[in-house]
């Protein structure tokens, strides 16, 4: 079993759902304006270069980092085989 020495720290991984959710009400919203300003179509045309999927990659990328970060917040104990080599 492992154990923690700042278990408290794993609350913050609440923080992806909460930004998840957070994405999702700004794209809705980007939609929104979208369609109101005209034909989902047309403004591709318009706008060829524009990347349908790297603003999700970069989203879940940086999920991916404070995830990370979180995790090695409560500093997991190393393995019974290694040793600190100041000590």
């Amino acid at each position: 079993m492992l154990r923690f020495e700042d278990p408290i720290y794993f609350w913050l991984l609440l923080v992806v759902p909460l930004f998840f959710l957070l994405r999702m009400a700004s794209w809705r919203k980007k939609r929104k304006q979208l369609r109101k300003l005209g034909d989902p179509a047309l403004l591709a045309q318009l706008a060829p270069d524009v990347s349908k999927y790297r603003p999700t990659v970069k989203f879940w990328l940086q999920m991916a980092a404070v995830a990370v970060l979180v995790l090695m917040l409560p500093h997991p104990p190393p393995s019974s085989s290694w040793k600190y080599p100041y000590k």
